[in-house]
């Protein structure tokens, strides 16, 4: 403070003047300040407020001081736990219904020496507006089925699933944005063969439609593959294990089947392609083990005969028209079906195969032939001059693009098929062609 002297003199008539001297101190009033006398907060519900700060000061010296307010503000406002001179930071409880708040916050000294500080805290809550979100935020088919893929720009969801999964009777259940409602609802039975939608409507009202798709993996593909062996009637003779028998139907007769897929097979006329069954029958050389175009020549040794003799031990003739009778002078099979050159045929899917072809007669006594035989026009065995009881076996890689794999016999005489193998390749086809027609 500050510190004055003044003299006074007392005069009176008839008496002698007094004199007085006066000394007093000034000092200043001890204050508390703040620098916003009020503080205003502005939110919209359910969403957060940002804290604002005040700052205390004192115009002298530094003083401890305390907060005091409206016990009711503690529900709505955030104030310091242990005020001190300069930034105090003010904040509001999440969760706070729409509406007006407000409370006076006052700043004192713990000694009560300071004039307090007065702050005055408000806030406006407004509600908060209808939600557009439309979201399926979560779905789940089971843990059988794997998380799904969520694409939620375009609004689809989808689930791969292992091959042979019924997906006729499935539950999804789900959530969506907060609000938010769906058609069908969550834990609805479903039938997943087609795309499901499912209409989301947000808390404003607007809708979106969701695709949710139940998308079921292909089983593994089945190599292609078929054996067929050329003989005799199966009542006769017993295909080799693995093996599908041939014993000169016509083609549609008999088929292959892979991934329950029928592959049509048999055999054609070569003269125009038609159908032609060269199988045992009355009019077609009987109906005997020796009867039609097939031949076991090893009968009495079959049963017990290796795999690999089994298929060289079994034939059928496809040029019976060169079949002559002992004297060399007449065509022993002139006026039968299995008197004319053929052609055989195996409904394939477009693509490469391995075909590996046995050609020959195991019967010593047979060498009036040269067999011969192409497939897809390039020649695999060509013709040559019988050896007494050989089978020649042969592998090449064709490529099939008319969904028909063919055999023929072009260069050969009496030629005779033993058993034939198609098997998918990745292998590079055969290129070019080779085939004989001799005159005779």
């Amino acid at each position: 403070g500050t510190t004055r002297n003044n003299t006074i003199i007392a005069t009176a008539k008839g008496f002698s003047p007094a004199l007085f001297e006066v000394d007093f101190t000034v000092t200043e009033a001890l204050i508390l300040q703040v620098s916003e006398s009020s503080v205003s907060f502005e939110g919209i519900e359910g969403s957060p407020i940002s804290n604002q700060s005040i700052t205390v000061s004192a115009n002298s010296g530094s003083p401890s001081i305390v907060l005091t307010d409206d016990p009711s503000a503690t529900a709505w406002l955030v104030i310091p736990s242990e005020p001190v001179l300069g930034e105090l930071e003010f904040g509001i409880l999440p969760g706070l219904l729409p509406g007006e708040y407000s409370t006076t916050i006052t700043v004192s000294d713990v000694d009560g020496l300071y004039e307090p500080a007065d702050i005055l805290v408000s806030l406006s809550i407004i509600e908060s507006p209808p939600s557009t979100e439309k979201a399926i935020t979560t779905i789940s088919l089971g843990e059988a089925f794997g998380d799904p893929i969520i694409d939620a720009e375009n609004s689809t969801i989808s689930f791969i699933v292992p091959s042979g999964t019924d997906v006729t009777s499935l539950i999804p259940e789900f959530s969506v944005s907060e609000g938010a409602s769906v058609l069908p609802e969550s834990g609805t039975t479903l039938d997943f063969t087609n795309p499901v939608i499912f209409t989301v409507t947000a808390e404003d009202g607007s809708i979106q439609e969701w695709t949710v798709s139940v998308i079921v993996e292909e089983a593994p593909s089945v190599p292609f593959e078929a054996k067929i062996n050329f003989q005799n009637n199966p009542s006769f003779t017993v295909p080799p294990v693995g093996y599908l028998p041939d014993y000169g139907k016509q083609f549609g007769f008999s088929s292959v089947t892979i991934d329950d897929v029928d592959y049509a097979f048999g055999w054609k006329l070569r003269s125009n392609g038609d159908p032609i069954d060269v199988s045992e029958a009355s009019d077609n050389g009987g109906t005997t083990a020796t009867g039609g175009a097939g031949r076991n020549r090893i009968a009495g040794s079959y049963a017990s005969a290796s795999i690999e003799d089994q298929l060289e031990g079994t034939l059928l003739h496809f040029q019976g028209d060169n079949i002559m009778n002992t004297t060399g002078g007449v065509k022993s099979w002139a006026g039968q079906r299995r008197g004319n050159e053929l052609i055989w045929e195996l409904e394939v899917p477009n693509g490469i195969y391995d075909v590996t072809i046995g050609l020959g007669d195991k019967d010593i006594n047979n060498i009036d032939s040269r067999h011969s035989a192409t497939i897809e026009g390039i020649t695999i065995i060509p013709a040559k001059v019988a050896v007494a009881g050989e089978v020649r076996v042969e592998t090449m890689t064709v490529e099939v693009t008319d969904g028909l794999l063919t055999m023929n016999g072009v260069g050969g005489f009496n030629s005779k098929i033993t058993h034939i193998e198609i098997v998918e390749s990745t292998n590079a086809p055969t290129a070019g062609a080779l085939s004989f027609d001799p005159a005779s």
